[in-house]
């Protein structure tokens, strides 16, 4: 029995140190990117089965073996724990990693957009129109802004995509786009 469970508790470590590259893809999604939920959902089964674990291997005899399981079960739990975080609460996902730069990108991008609205004379009380969206996107996006996240070698593009601030999004190609809010980095439009 002690073997069994020590075995499923190496098991699940291992499964753990892929996690974190699991939460680095996670990053180069828009917030409702398809992995998300099914990492978020897939780990906490493996919290329940680390908790049971946890307490199988407390009422064990052998001290080592206790302790041994004790330590393991609870790195999964806090591990998980802190990954459930993560994935639930992009302000702390979307300001660490390669997403500081691409959000300092946004941010630069938005404020030229701004910058152009005002040379255009356009006033600031009211959303754009078509046509000033097109003139504005032709000013500031030529030649169009890339971003490149490092590791996945995955492309995005800035464009325009909003007729109201913060204006630009990110293209991650395909038809899959997203708005983000630039101060909590939460998905105000994704498609």
């Amino acid at each position: 029995m002690k073997t069994v469970i020590i075995s499923v508790l190496y098991i699940l470590l291992t499964v753990a140190l892929f996690v974190p590259a699991g939460l680095y893809l996670q990053w180069a999604l828009p917030e409702d990117g398809p992995y998300e939920s099914v990492f978020s959902l897939s780990s906490v089964p493996i919290l329940i089965v680390a908790l049971v674990l946890l307490w199988t291997v407390r009422k064990a005899r052998d001290g080592t073996t206790r302790r041994a399981g004790t330590v393991a079960a609870t790195c999964l739990l806090v591990f998980f724990a802190l990954a459930q975080v993560f994935v639930w609460v992009p302000q702390i996902s979307r300001r660490i990693g390669p997403w500081v730069e691409l959000r300092s990108l946004l941010i630069r991008k938005s404020s030229e957009v701004e910058d152009a609205r005002t040379q255009s004379g356009i006033p600031a009380d009211r959303d754009l129109t078509g046509e000033e969206m097109t003139r504005i996107e032709a000013m500031v996006f030529e030649p169009p802004e890339k971003f490149v996240f490092p590791l996945l070698n995955k492309k995005v593009t800035l464009r325009m995509m909003s007729i109201r601030p913060p204006y630009v999004g990110i293209d991650y190609g395909g038809g899959r786009r997203v708005v983000l809010d630039l101060e909590s980095m939460k998905a105000m439009y994704a498609d």
